[in-house]
């Protein structure tokens, strides 16, 4: 998986911008999935690309885990530092229904790269 870094972890914190954080999330999966008229495609281990019938379940699922397993992967220090400094708003990432804020945006990011 393509982790986010510490600095990409505190942009999600901090930006106010939707398509900021939906271009972070996108460079992450860009690899993983895209999107073929209208349908999902996801990378299997084998390199291929099978269809995914709920896109929109399949891309929120994938962004939580994202998210989560990078915090996970920073070292202790690091996520100290963040908890630190963040207190409250560093939990707020983690939900689906933050997610959700900037799905559009990501959802656009995706139709943007099927189209070339």
């Amino acid at each position: 998986m393509n982790y986010l870094t510490y600095d990409e972890i505190v942009i999600m914190i901090n930006s106010f911008y939707p398509s900021e954080k939906a271009e972070l999330i996108y460079s992450k999966l860009k690899d993983s999935m895209h999107l073929k008229k209208n349908k999902l495609f996801v990378r299997k281990e084998d390199g291929s690309f099978a269809p995914f019938r709920d896109k929109r379940l399949y891309i929120r699922a994938t962004t939580c885990d994202l998210i989560c397993a990078s915090f996970v992967n920073l070292s202790e220090d690091d996520q100290n530092k963040i908890k630190e400094a963040y207190p409250r708003d560093y939990k707020k990432i983690f939900p689906l229904s933050a997610i959700g804020k900037y799905y559009p945006q990501l959802i656009a990011q995706f139709y943007e790269d099927s189209q070339v």
